[in-house]
């Protein structure tokens, strides 16, 4: 053996945004219960299970619960979290957000998580893949759902990643797949992201899919993962968290992990620990 380790991974969550689209329910979709659970602690749970040795949780709206909570996640599953504000995150798009996470966290390999996506293991396993290459996950399946595009090459190579803003009228999803909000980034890559990152906030609202646009058209080897059926849910309004709630991977969480949920009562009230 010639006793050399891969370095450790740090997961990223972008978990500043408003929940405008969440009705009455509005407010950190972090918070969110499914099955039990909030949000972040399934994402916390399914990360740690993946090898991922440390968590930055990027927050804005209501910062002080969701910090809260992830504190006492942290103390409770002995995984180190750190959380960075993002303290313009009502006028700022998700780049900003993801510049602010990146900075926060250890030197290295990264994932970058939105905050609103529940995924299984496996899935999530297949997008680290051989920790070479930027590798984003994606569902043909759901090409048609509104949201981010992404269209590929025969080989699966990403050769232009489509904001909303980017499909015009001339634009069908048929030979497109659409994002899952999960992306492994190598420490070159994310190195590269970081720069054009940069570029990217001096338009304050840019989403984060603007720079992964300017890097796939400037060349960058960057992998569509597909889902291959897995479950996973992206929860923009209450009609997609009923749906993630009837979802049976997300629905009973193992007993055995000894995780407690969290009961998150009044808005902007703190999550009872």
């Amino acid at each position: 053996m010639s006793g050399t380790t891969e370095p450790e991974l740090t997961a990223v969550i972008l978990a500043a945004g408003l929940g405008s689209r969440m009705g009455a329910l509005h407010g950190p979709k972090g918070l969110l219960e499914v099955g039990g659970r909030v949000l972040l602690e399934h994402q916390m749970r399914v990360l740690a299970a993946c090898g991922v040795a440390r968590i930055v949780v990027v927050t804005g709206h209501q910062a002080d619960r969701v910090e809260a909570a992830a504190a006492g996640l942290g103390l409770r599953t002995d995984i180190p979290v750190a959380c960075a504000r993002n303290p313009g995150f009502a006028d700022t798009g998700t780049a900003m957000s993801a510049l602010i996470g990146l900075r926060a966290a250890a030197p290295g390999d990264a994932l970058l998580l939105e905050g609103d996506t529940l995924l299984t293991a496996p899935s999530i396993i297949d997008a680290i893949g051989d920790r070479t290459e930027i590798r984003t996950l994606t569902d043909r399946r759901a090409r048609w759902e509104q949201g981010s595009k992404i269209l590929t090459d025969g080989d699966g190579r990403v050769s232009d990643w489509l904001h909303s803003r980017h499909q015009g009228p001339g634009f069908s999803p048929e030979d497109a797949t659409k994002t899952v909000n999960l992306t492994y980034l190598p420490a070159v890559g994310r190195s590269r992201l970081e720069r054009v990152l940069a570029a990217a906030v001096c338009d304050l609202k840019a989403p984060l899919e603007f720079a992964f646009r300017d890097l796939a058209l400037a060349g960058a080897r960057i992998w569509a993962i597909e889902m291959a059926g897995r479950a996973w849910c992206e929860i923009d309004d209450p009609d997609d968290l009923a749906r993630a709630r009837a979802m049976p991977a997300f629905r009973d969480p193992p007993a055995s992990t000894g995780w407690v949920a969290f009961q998150t009562s009044e808005p902007g009230a703190p999550p009872a620990l």
